[in-house]
């Protein structure tokens, strides 16, 4: 039966290895609406350029070989999938001009017609060799480029959602279901310039978020402005001693009198009323007991392999007690991809096995979250 039935695993790997194939050899750009992207077919499948954003250009096998030439010249086609049958109809077609630098044959390629294209400067490649391109390279879309002084980081698509499935991993039930259900239906997304805390606010309460993503230096301005305007209320320091011990038992509450009295008003005034989950991006969450020690800085996600690496020159080592200490590094799908342009930070920063060197120094505690003592 595996000579006439394949998997959609099977298939999808093989799909993956022809765009890749692709890609390796004809220099072609995803989605660049230009000849950059454009895959000629003159054969039957189109499956690896559909999935990954190349543009397909079919030509019917029936065609003259008039029409194969005018489709050669009007699209500027840098390479071609065809059938083995069709080869001789494809080298009759092009003319002096033509953009045409490869041909990948569904079939055997004889030697005689590897010559033959050679005259014209085409590269004859097989299918089978094609996906032997694809099998040794990697292509990642790149998301964002965050240029910083020296270095611009480069993120891609992968490392985004990487941390989003991260989170999903051990995020509430129902915070699961509640961000499945936004994705699945397009939430509106503002996006404001605001520097001005209480501005920023303002905006915030009119657009009433459901989910807030923010950095924790954001937040601590909003916690000031909250101590402000409402730290010298009895009823507010009596709920906020109140709430403070519902949290410490595990108990989330928010329909208590003083939600009702006190902090249903600032949750309507300051996020607009909608607030369900706030998103911090550089700090550590509170789904573990991190509180009870300040110094740490989390426990690793579960996209993230951490390893800590021996510094013997400052006597630590992964076998210290009762903590490991070494040098901390990271590997995992939300790692950024390297350093735009700059190749020789790159080699100095990431091993062979993808492992990025942090260059920090840190210490795993016995709750499993990791320590932060300082840079290497």
């Amino acid at each position: 039966m595996a000579d006439f039935y394949k998997t959609g695993d099977h298939v999808a790997k093989r799909i993956d290895l022809v765009y890749k194939g692709l890609r390796s050899i004809a220099k072609l750009i995803p989605q660049t609406r230009d000849e950059n992207s454009f895959v000629g077919i003159y054969a039957t499948n189109s499956y690896s350029c559909h999935m990954y954003g190349l543009v397909t250009v079919p030509i019917s096998a029936y065609a003259s070989i008039t029409h194969l030439f005018n489709v050669l010249q009007k699209t500027s086609l840098k390479v071609l999938v065809i059938d083995s049958s069709l080869l001789p109809n494809v080298l009759n077609a092009i003319g002096n001009d033509s953009n045409l630098k490869h041909i990948i044959v569904i079939g055997d390629v004889s030697n005689l017609y590897k010559k033959e294209a050679q005259v014209v400067g085409i590269e004859l490649v097989s299918f089978a060799e094609l996906e032997e391109y694809g099998a040794n390279k990697k292509y990642e879309d790149i998301l964002v480029v965050n240029q910083e002084s020296k270095r611009g980081v480069v993120l891609t698509h992968k490392n985004l959602l990487s941390n989003i499935y991260s989170i999903l991993g051990y995020v509430l039930i129902a915070a699961i279901s509640f961000l499945g259900g936004s994705v699945v239906l397009g939430p509106e997304i503002d996006y404001s310039n605001n520097v001005d805390v209480a501005f920023f606010l303002s905006d915030i309460a009119q657009n009433k978020p459901t989910i807030f993503a923010s950095g924790s230096w954001f937040l601590e301005q909003v916690k000031h402005l909250i101590s402000s305007r409402y730290g010298k209320s009895f009823l507010f320091k009596r709920g906020y001693d109140v709430k403070r011990e519902y949290l410490e038992e595990g108990r989330l509450i928010n329909d208590c009198k003083y939600d009702m009295l006190v902090f249903r008003s600032i949750r309507q005034t300051l996020f607009g009323g909608n607030l369900h989950l706030i998103y911090i991006d550089n700090a550590a969450s509170m789904f573990y007991d991190y509180s009870t020690i300040p110094e740490a800085r989390g426990a690793p996600l579960p996209s993230n392999e951490i390893k800590l690496i021996d510094l013997k020159e400052r006597s630590f080592t992964a076998e210290d007690k009762p903590n490991p200490r070494g040098e901390i590094w990271v590997r995992g799908n939300n790692v950024f991809d390297c350093y735009y342009k700059d190749e020789q930070t790159n080699s100095n920063v990431f091993d062979s096995n993808n492992w990025f060197m942090t260059g920090y120094i840190g210490e795993f505690l016995p709750n499993g979250t990791l320590k932060v003592l300082g840079k290497k």
